[in-house]
């Protein structure tokens, strides 16, 4: 009887963990688990403190359009003071203005863990805010500002995780930006598709892919986007195949389906690249007819099943085309440049484009000799509400190589104004890029309002590309007469208007060059403000080109705009473009490419002899203080090595152009180890951490060694004065000699009229 039972369940019991198997292999599909730290949405310390009475503070949390949120959950790790008074302190956490959990700070218990559900329904799309507020509580007569009202949560070590689905109710191009939203949800990296026995692959791959990749990542704002290319070949006849699908509808759907995907959907959008001719393989006819000129189509593909088993899982596609390589190129640049919420079609011909590829950095720095109003710069009116400080920032960005005179100003015309109330240690502070430029004292009892306040700024305060203004606000109560008594400041109140207006004096466009840290803030020198030179991205191997456009998309995240002028070359020529990046490995590199450079990363190392030993220390575990070491190097070893598993972004003069120009290496063993390197470089630890000439990393958080190993120079465009006034500036060593010559030779001359009216002297005696 039991061996009937286990004979007769057996199948069951198959069939019933074949279901629950599909049933989670769905929900696995179904679902996606994003976890992240909370430092990564805050602009502040990883350690957020909370000091006095009542503090708080914001996070931002971007969420993809395209994304429901099933479920979610806070985890906060937290300390606070031993001498709040328990069920009188607590920390209160809210999720877009509604509380979701109250913790109570316990002196017993100082350190403490918590995890808190948010509810989906709380979820909004796109943002999201995260409020902590901790009420102290230590005794009745307590002082507002007392220091040992404090709370302290660990945002490195708390964390927040989310699951999501993708809804994706109407695909259109109206839909292209939500799918690179940089909000939980979006997608990271895009698979790019061309076809092998395209005759034009090399001209895409060269001109239209770079274009393409810049386009997505800029709608990916500052978040990183990696691209993988695949050359991919027509779908080859497959006789067992077709018998499998028995008729010829359910051929051509497989033909026109993402085979090439197989049967995993991960709803990500890819995108297919070609000419007319060469898609006539993948896509049906009355989508081929409709390629016209430079065209543009998103769609669903359809799934393909046998029996109950899927072989082609339904996939989201973005097609690319034209009737040459030119209309490619066409088709990619208005990808680029169109606004996707003017698009609600599934495909749009491109009739003509006017100007698109002469756009330059102007359309997204301010322009020297122009006057600007916050609200034009996308700040508007600012209020704070409240006792404690208060910051407001303003992003100023200039042209990368914004060049002005020592005695040029920028000036700023403020409106701003204060309530009644305020008492001592009210102020106003006014910091640029962190330098304290201006204070003012808020001691008016009855508040005062200012209408284009003045301030003249130097302009040197002022760097190319990203600056940052910031007001910062102390607001403060009037102290109170009795015992026990207090304020608690909720009518304090300061505004700043958004009509103040920032003045940029008239400059020349002057940089110093290599500069790896203005290259990550603005993409000079491949972004220029005055003019668009080639610049190429050269690949001394074809499978280094996925890591070229994942370069070129990051270099236009950090333009904030398209950079037309970037090709993908394949193979390194002896001439280079005048602005050029070369990946390889170090045996394709000659000598000759480092002949502007102190450093050499061929098959023979040049290493400058510090930082030999520097990179020896930090590979080895030793402790060391990686700071900019910003003299040149004079002293090197020769060396046969490998890199190991190290990368090294090297930035020089370019040896092989007529005009100056700057020239950029970044070099790994292998194209597979440089392949990970990059992918961990355009991260935001190590983008933001790149200066100097000289960057080697190997990891994703932090560069084994930051250097300038060579002189830097001058480049752009100025008259002859402006040229030598730029010389002189970064070379302040001759002021001083030019100096010292001009007081002997007003010591020689004054010698030598004393000399002279003594011996007239000796003459009249």
């Amino acid at each position: 009887m039991k061996l009937h039972l286990t004979t007769f369940f057996s199948p069951l019991c198959l069939r019933i963990a074949t279901c629950l198997f599909g049933i989670c292999c769905f929900n696995a599909f179904a679902q996606n688990t994003h976890e992240f730290r909370l430092s990564e949405f805050y602009g502040g310390n990883a350690i957020l403190r909370l000091q006095g009475g009542s503090a708080n503070g914001d996070m931002s949390i971007p969420l993809s359009p395209l994304v429901k949120v099933t479920s979610a959950k806070l985890h906060l790790e937290a300390i606070s003071s031993i001498a709040l008074k328990e069920k009188r302190s607590v920390l209160n956490v809210r999720f877009n203005n509604a509380t979701i959990g109250q913790i109570a700070f316990d002196s017993s218990r100082p350190e403490f863990t918590a995890d808190i559900e948010i509810p989906s329904s709380l979820w909004r799309s796109e943002y999201n805010a995260l409020t902590l507020v901790a009420s102290h509580f230590a005794e009745a007569c307590q002082a507002p500002g007392a220091p040992d009202l404090w709370s302290e949560v660990n945002l490195y070590e708390s964390s927040i995780t989310i699951n999501t689905e993708r809804v994706v109710d109407n695909l259109s191009l109206q839909a292209l930006s939500s799918f690179f939203h940089p909000g939980v949800g979006s997608q990271r990296s895009v698979k790019l598709f061309t076809i092998k026995n395209d005759a034009f692959e090399k001209d895409i791959e060269r001109q239209s892919l770079p274009v393409i990749a810049q386009g997505l990542a800029l709608r990916k704002q500052y978040q990183t986007l990696e691209f993988e290319h695949i050359s991919q070949l027509p779908q080859q006849a497959d006789l067992a195949l077709s018998e499998r699908l028995e008729t010829d509808t359910a051929m051509a759907r497989y033909k026109y389906s993402s085979w090439y995907l197989g049967k995993k959907n991960n709803q990500d959008l890819h995108v297919l690249v070609g000419t007319q001719a060469a898609l006539r393989a993948f896509l049906p006819d009355t989508i081929i007819n409709d390629i016209k000129g430079p065209f543009l189509k998103i769609q669903k593909t359809p799934s393909i099943r046998i029996g109950d088993r899927t072989i082609v899982a339904a996939q989201n596609r973005l097609i690319v085309s034209g009737l040459t390589a030119k209309e490619v190129v066409q088709a990619s640049t208005v990808l680029a440049y169109m606004d996707d919420s003017l698009n609600p079609d599934d495909q749009i011909n491109i009739l003509s484009e006017q100007n698109l590829t002469s756009s330059l950095q102007t359309n997204v720095t301010l322009q020297p000799g122009e006057a600007y109003s916050f609200r034009r710069m996308g700040n508007g009116d600012s209020t704070f509400f409240g006792a404690g400080t208060f910051s407001k920032k303003v992003e100023v960005r200039l042209p990368a190589d914004y060049y002005v005179a020592e005695s040029a100003n920028v000036k700023l015309a403020l409106n701003f104004g204060y309530g009644a109330g305020f008492g001592a240690g009210s102020i106003l502070n006014i910091l640029v890029n962190d330098e304290i430029i201006h204070g003012l004292a808020l001691e008016e009892i009855n508040g005062r309002s200012y209408r284009e306040y003045l301030l003249s700024i130097p302009a040197r305060y002022f760097n190319g590309g990203i600056n940052h203004i910031e007001f910062s606000v102390n607001q403060a109560t009037v102290p109170q007469i009795g015992e026990c008594a207090s304020a608690s400041g909720e009518y304090l109140r300061f505004y700043l208007s958004g009509d103040s207006t920032i003045s940029i004096p008239e400059s020349v466009f002057i940089a110093k060059q290599p500069d790896l840290k203005l290259l990550a803030q603005t993409g000079y020198p491949f972004a220029r403000f005055t003019e668009s030179e080639d610049t190429n991205i050269y690949i001394s191997q074809r499978d280094m080109l996925s890591s070229a456009l994942t370069i070129a998309g990051k270099m236009a995240q950090s333009a904030g705009n398209l950079v037309p002028s970037i090709e993908v070359v394949n193979g390194v020529p002896e001439v280079l473009s005048s602005n050029a990046m070369v990946l390889a490995q170090p045996d394709d590199l000659s000598e000759n490419l480092f002949s502007n450079v102190s450093a050499s990363i061929t098959n023979v190392k040049k290493w400058p002899y510090r930082l030999q030993n520097e990179l020896f220390n930090r590979v080895s575990g030793d402790t060391y203080n990686a700071y900019l070491r910003k003299q040149g190097a004079l002293e090197f070893t020769l060396e046969e090595s490998s890199l190991g598993e190290l990368a090294v972004l090297v930035g020089s003069k370019n040896p092989t152009s007529k005009e100056s120009g700057t020239l950029f290496f970044i070099v790994a063993e292998s194209s597979s180890v440089l392949s990970k390197r990059v992918s961990e470089l355009v991260q935001g630890p190590l983008w933001g951490q790149l200066s100097g000439d000289f960057f080697a990393w190997d990891n994703s958080e932090s560069p084994q060694i930051i250097m300038q190993v060579s002189r830097t120079y001058e480049v752009g465009q100025a008259d002859t004065i402006s040229e030598i006034k730029a010389w002189l500036s970064n070379n302040p060593w001759y002021w001083l000699i030019v100096v010292f010559l001009l007081v002997l030779l007003a010591s020689f001359i004054t010698y030598a009229l004393i000399k002279n009216r003594n011996e007239k002297l000796k003459e009249q005696w």
